[in-house]
């Protein structure tokens, strides 16, 4: 029998997936840093992590721990690789030594790109910074064995109150009529967590291999989708002020252009991925209800 572990479960994402995998009947572990979850443990401490790893045995983990936050990134590389590469290394070592088949799905991110052409390929890695660096050498961990490592960027209502998504932030500052700064030099092609959740599913199924975008088949810049969004919500009289990334100097350097190329995705799942104004609606009918 299938048994999934979900490695950082309890944030924006593995909120979603784990009741999305139970609904299936499917057996699902969680793993977190907080009491949500069925198992708390370190993932960086090699010895505590194997040892728990082999009392749940899983048959398949999806690894979505991360640490997120660029500027602490840039300002901790060692913090950076340790939650973006070594518990990569460790998940590895473990399925190597204890359970060979046992395939990982890695998260991955849209960061690892700063594409000159409209959207990124695969093999397209542009790497910027540390949060980059620590997330694509987890990826050159995860690729040891049998797994998928998907770069993504989603966006979408957030289960959890302290972590407000992207989303949640441009809704709150809409309906309360605060000024909202986006970045009309900043690019990115992001999916809604509904669709990745679904995207997860399918690649649970059918085992694929490798490194893929997941994403909306085309890109635009944050402020021209933040507008998209307002529109959808419905709201008129919103105060959006277009600001560029390349003004803003006390933070960490970021991509400009993360747009992706999901072709390689659709082809392995026989999928058709959604464009960004049909992410929008989506998004905004959570927000109805």
């Amino acid at each position: 029998m299938e048994r999934i572990l979900i490695v950082g479960a309890t944030g924006m994402l593995g909120t979603n997936l784990a009741p999305y995998l139970r609904g299936l009947n499917i057996s699902v572990v969680t793993h977190g840093n907080s009491s949500n979850a069925d198992w708390n443990f370190d993932l960086s401490d090699n010895k505590v992590a194997l040892r728990r790893l082999s009392e749940i045995n899983p048959t398949t983990i999806i690894n979505l721990a991360s640490l997120t936050n660029v500027d602490m990134c840039e300002a901790d590389m060692h913090l950076a690789y340790l939650s973006n590469t070594h518990t990569v290394e460790v998940l590895v070592d473990w399925i190597r030594k204890n359970k060979p088949n046992c395939y990982l799905v890695h998260i991955s991110t849209d960061h690892v790109y700063d594409g000159l052409a409209s959207s990124s390929s695969e093999e397209e890695v542009c790497l910027v910074n540390n949060y980059a660096f620590s997330k694509y050498a987890g990826e050159l961990a995860a690729l040891q064995i049998a797994s998928c490592i998907l770069r993504v960027n989603f966006i979408g209502r957030s289960q959890l109150i302290s972590r407000p998504s992207f989303s949640d932030w441009i809704w709150s500052s809409a309906i309360n009529n605060k000024e909202i700064t986006l970045f009309g030099d900043v690019f990115f092609s992001p999916l809604s967590i509904s669709r990745l959740v679904n995207v997860i599913e399918r690649v649970l199924i059918k085992k694929i291999r490798g490194i893929f975008n997941v994403g909306a088949r085309e890109g635009m810049s944050k402020a021209e989708f933040g507008m998209l969004l307002v529109k959808a919500f419905g709201i008129t009289n919103c105060n959006i002020r277009v600001g560029l990334l390349s003004d803003s100097s006390n933070l960490a350097k970021r991509p400009k252009n993360m747009c992706m190329n999901v072709e390689k995705i659709e082809n392995a799942l026989g999928i058709e991925l959604p464009n960004l104004k049909d992410i929008a609606r989506e998004i905004a009918n959570e927000y109805a209800d």
